[in-house]
């Protein structure tokens, strides 16, 4: 696909992914990304029709994740 994605030229913090790709690296739904997002739990920004989330948010929510199961 001919899209220069821009992990290739922007530094790693500012990284974005799509809610998506979001959904692959949390192993979960693209609507529970959705929800997420919806209920402020996720930071997120719409570009056009797309959700763009940082992907140092993703990185945060998945450590969030990792603590909870820990303190269980």
């Amino acid at each position: 696909t001919g899209r220069v994605r821009d992990h290739m030229t922007r530094p790693e913090r500012y990284q974005t992914v799509s809610a998506s790709e979001a959904a692959r690296m949390l192993k979960c739904d693209r609507q529970t990304v959705i929800r997420m997002i919806n209920r402020g739990d996720l930071p997120a920004s719409k570009r056009g029709r797309n959700w763009l989330i940082l992907k140092k948010d993703i990185d945060a929510e998945l450590e969030k994740q990792r603590n909870k199961i820990l303190i269980i």
